[in-house]
């Protein structure tokens, strides 16, 4: 009798000790993306990564979002986005080259896009084991007006 109330107090002794385990644990916290579009800045840590067949996207939802898309068919091995390297920011990838990159932002629903003939890079490089593109100041315009044209800068992080 006495070795099953000792075992039963073990079994809850290290139930008990895994419950405080997870409990403690440290949640991991999304890094946050900053921009700025006609000199108001944003920022939102609401990212996801998604990676299909021959394409990759970092993209933040809400009223004012951005959204990242390269194409290229090392994502199928790689299951990553690109972490190094510069690439050449486009307003359309029809060709899908791995040394393009949409980066489009969004203003409630006004989209902005780089001009056509814009030669400008979007910075990849890894810290501290995430992904981040910088985005230098350029001018974009209204997707839909190209007269209307706006100042952009940003910093975009994987979650």
């Amino acid at each position: 009798m006495r070795n099953k109330y000792l075992i039963a107090k073990a079994k809850i002794s290290v139930v008990i000790l895994t419950l405080i385990f997870f409990a403690c644990r440290p949640e991991k916290k999304k890094q946050f993306s900053n921009w700025k579009i006609k000199g108001t800045e944003y920022s939102s840590n609401n990212t996801e990564v998604a990676i299909g067949h021959a394409i990759g996207k970092l993209s933040c939802s809400g009223k004012n979002r951005f959204s990242i898309t390269f194409y290229s068919f090392s994502f199928m091995t790689a299951n990553s986005l690109p972490d190094t390297d510069s690439f050449l920011l486009t307003r359309d990838n029809l060709e899908q080259d791995s040394g393009k990159v949409l980066l489009y932002l969004y203003i409630d629903t006004t989209g902005y896009v780089p001009p056509t003939n814009s030669i400008k890079y979007l910075k990849a490089e890894r810290i501290n084991g995430k992904i981040r593109y910088t985005l230098p100041g350029m001018w974009y315009v209204n997707y839909m007006n190209p007269n209307d044209s706006v100042l952009v800068e940003g910093t975009f992080n994987e979650p």
